[in-house]
């Protein structure tokens, strides 16, 4: 490696535990396993990561960030809730690798992570009120207010995915994720394929698996019923972004995730939905943009957050602001 490695960044993902050594900004090495199911296992696996890390770098590594699953207590790193890779409840995750790894350690959620790189390194530069909104397997957000990150009292705040909203044309609130992240649009779509007729969609679905990004490329393709489903999906998240900008008044909102590369099925009606709702009450828009740094954002976010562990022990660094 030409350039020194300083940390060590973990993506902690629903189907990926992904891990890049890192020198500054610059990604030296990138790999990726599947993560494993169960706490236990997870603590293993990110061990067994970090090891390797350390040896790629000839033990130069300073670090390790960690961008994870659920609501994380900022102080303690331990988390709350992470249904999606086995039992998570309260889970003292820092403890259990502090035991083992002789490295600084930070935790954050990933949503969190996110805003954070993409706010430093992405589309939020030079900004100080910024928000970022994820559209993926899930519905995540994360908040820089006056240059600091909102975490709350426990680290559970900005759950923007957990918010409740009703369906266009349907009386029943559930929360944002349930109706618009891409596992939602999934389901969905299987739903109405049991009581709809979707030709293009059926012949789809004998080949491929159904999921959001199979929807989002037949409504390109112009298939009425997966159109609909890419519209409900935009509507329901501009209005809930509306209620964000008319609490927060940011200065520019980054939209990033899988789900938000659809394009037009769904940046559409998110755009129309978003600014329709702020003119009924004299709102001004702020700018919103696609996110830059795309699925890298979390990994470099932890890496950030890593690195102020790494200037509190240094005299004389200057702390990076968060």
């Amino acid at each position: 490696m030409g350039e020194v490695p300083d940390v060590v960044s973990l993506d902690m993902g629903g189907t990926q535990l992904r891990t890049v050594v890192f020198s500054g900004s610059v990604q030296l090495e990138r790999w990726s396993v599947p993560t494993p199911r169960g706490a236990a296992a997870v603590v293993n696996e990110m061990v067994h990561q970090i090891e390797r890390a350390q040896k790629l770098a000839d033990g130069q590594l300073q670090a390790v960030g960690i961008s994870a699953l659920g609501p994380v207590d900022p102080l303690t790193g331990t988390i709350r809730d992470a249904p999606n890779i086995g039992v998570f409840d309260a889970f003292p995750l820092h403890q259990l690798l502090q035991e083992r790894i002789a490295l600084p350690i930070k935790i954050v959620n990933d949503a969190n992570a996110a805003t954070i790189g993409e706010w430093q390194l992405g589309s939020g530069r030079g900004t100080r009120d910024f928000c970022y909104v994820t559209i993926s397997t899930g519905i995540g957000c994360g908040i820089i207010s006056g240059g600091h990150l909102i975490t709350g009292h426990r680290g559970a705040a900005t759950e923007f995915g957990r918010i409740h909203v009703r369906a266009p044309g349907h009386g029943v609130s559930r929360s944002l994720e349930d109706h618009a992240s891409g596992t939602a649009i999934a389901a969905h779509a299987t739903e109405l394929l049991r009581t709809t007729s979707s030709p293009r969609l059926t012949a789809a679905a004998t080949d491929h698996p159904i999921t959001a990004r199979l929807v989002a490329e037949l409504a390109a393709a112009g298939d009425p019923i997966c159109m609909q489903l890419m519209y409900d999906a935009g509507t329901m998240v501009g209005e809930a972004v509306a209620n964000l900008v008319r609490m927060l008044d940011p200065e520019m909102i980054a939209i990033g995730g899988g789900v938000s590369r659809a394009g037009e099925p769904l940046w559409g009606p998110l755009i129309r939905a978003l600014g329709g709702s702020l003119a009924r009450d004299g709102y001004p828009l702020p700018r919103i943009v696609h996110a830059e740094l795309s699925d890298d954002a979390g990994l470099h976010g932890a890496a950030i957050t890593a690195r102020k562990a790494i200037v509190r022990t240094t005299p004389g660094a200057s702390e990076p602001a968060l």
